[in-house]
């Protein structure tokens, strides 16, 4: 529905665009994060405490840190995928919809693109659900009636390995460089139509 964006609020003081945009879309939020800093930080205190205590501070990253499923976390995933008996389907029902504040951020995200001379690729990552074939056809449609470039790889990996999730949406490391490497591909490939 597009109120994750919100997730950003936090950076809406430090990037002013930013802060415009969510103020267009989300003022009542923007409003109190101004008059109480610590609204912008709801739900995320305890985890800059725990990411800044437990995973060290020599810990290089850029924000991501590798999954990497112990044999006890695949054994539970193994266990949860056997017991279904039918495969995860993503509930998505006719008629299918972009929602306007989506509609939107995209809008803004491409606009910002644009103006600082980036190129913009929007893609579905690899996913266990089974997304159904229009729903996929109407994503592509949506991007390809904007002219935005798209790339759909919710089916690259074929079949469950549980060496390359750590559960349903979320890659292992392995499966992630695995990835990597694929979108990496596919990102020089677009570049050069």
């Amino acid at each position: 529905d597009g109120t994750d964006v919100l997730s950003l609020l936090n950076k809406s003081s430090d990037e002013p665009e930013l802060g415009s945009f969510l103020m267009e879309i989300f003022p009542k939020e923007v409003w109190i994060s101004k008059v109480f800093k610590c609204y912008a930080y709801n739900g995320k205190v305890f985890p800059i405490f725990k990411n800044y205590f437990y995973q060290g501070r020599n810990v290089q990253s850029n924000g991501f840190l590798p999954l990497f499923p112990s044999d006890e976390q695949k054994a539970i995933f193994q266990n949860i995928v056997e017991k279904r008996k039918e495969p995860m389907v993503q509930d998505i029902h006719e008629p299918y919809q972009i929602n306007s504040l989506v509609d939107k951020c995209i809008d803004r995200i491409v606009q910002v693109g644009k103006k600082n001379g980036s190129e913009i690729i929007f893609f579905t990552s690899p996913s266990l659900f089974i997304i159904d074939e229009d729903v996929r056809a109407h994503t592509k449609s949506y991007f390809d009636s904007k002219g935005i470039k798209y790339i759909d790889d919710v089916n690259f990996f074929k079949g469950v390995d549980l060496d390359l999730w750590q559960d349903y949406t979320h890659m292992s490391d392995k499966g992630a460089e695995i990835y990597s490497q694929r979108l990496l591909k596919e990102f020089e490939a677009l570049r050069l139509k």
